[in-house]
């Protein structure tokens, strides 16, 4: 499974555990391996996992598709504000997201979302996706 399949498959993992998530910075700011971005405009900033899970949150309206499924990859023209992004099922496979909004929205939302984590601490060093996966997958671990 690759990088980004394996983000997809756990994004109700990631979900169901988003509060234990978002309380350790070394988790929080776990990078996601997905290259977004908009045509002319380039890639956006690089993702963590705690920005992920704050757009979710705090952005249901521009960060789900108008299947309610999450949108994990965003993509699309500035300039016509068509969206090509992608969504996850309850199953973790990638689904085109099928949205009525401008892709401009969903991708200026996801920017104020990962806007905290562009600035990583110094004294903090991200898990890896995998490594942030066996933590929550693995009953009694202690980090």
């Amino acid at each position: 499974m690759n990088a980004k399949e394996l983000f997809c498959h756990h994004v109700s993992l990631f979900m169901l555990c988003a509060d234990r998530i978002l309380s350790d910075p070394r988790m929080a700011y776990c990078p996601v391996p997905v290259n977004n971005g908009l045509a002319y405009l380039g890639a956006l900033p690089p993702a963590k996992l705690g920005g992920y899970l704050e757009w979710w949150r705090e952005y249901p309206e521009k960060s789900h598709d108008d299947n309610g499924l999450q949108i994990w990859f965003i993509c699309g023209s500035p300039l016509s504000g068509i969206s090509r992004c992608m969504s996850v099922n309850p199953e973790g496979e990638p689904v085109k997201s099928h949205t009525g909004l401008s892709v401009n929205s969903i991708a200026k939302s996801f920017y104020i979302s990962q806007e905290k984590y562009h600035v990583q601490p110094t004294d903090c060093e991200p898990y890896t996706l995998d490594r942030v996966i066996e933590i929550l997958t693995t009953s009694g671990q202690q980090e």
